[in-house]
């Protein structure tokens, strides 16, 4: 958990709303990193499948424990699919996204093909 409290710090600092569920928005909030508390799919709504659906997520982040949360896993990651939402499920992946977003933010995008990057 440490992990994932500096890497969703990070995406807090990087102007992020985090949204989590009542464990994870307890355990957030006691790690100083402010959420929003959101229901789970099966506690009713609103629920990550409505902020998706309404255009208010731009990234999920949902690591599972437990079946019932591999169900929602399977439901967050087709509604995501279907409105074109990047879906994270490990921590290594939340964290390789970070670094990535952090390097866009820090410098300018810069595209070239593949034989300028390997010219002689």
């Amino acid at each position: 958990r440490p992990r994932v409290a500096e890497t969703l710090r990070g995406f807090a600092e990087l102007g992020f709303t985090i949204l989590a569920t009542d464990g994870t928005s307890r355990f957030l909030t006691e790690q100083g990193i402010a959420n929003t508390k959101i229901l789970k799919i099966v506690e009713g709504q609103p629920n990550v499948l409505d902020y998706i659906r309404n255009g208010q997520v731009r990234l999920v982040i949902n690591t599972p424990s437990g079946e019932i949360a591999r169900d929602d896993e399977k439901t967050m990651g087709a509604v995501s699919m279907e409105y074109k939402v990047p879906f994270i499920t490990t921590a290594s992946a939340a964290a390789a996204a970070l670094s990535g977003l952090r390097s866009l933010a820090e410098s300018e995008l810069q595209v070239q093909s593949l034989q300028e990057w390997y010219r002689p």
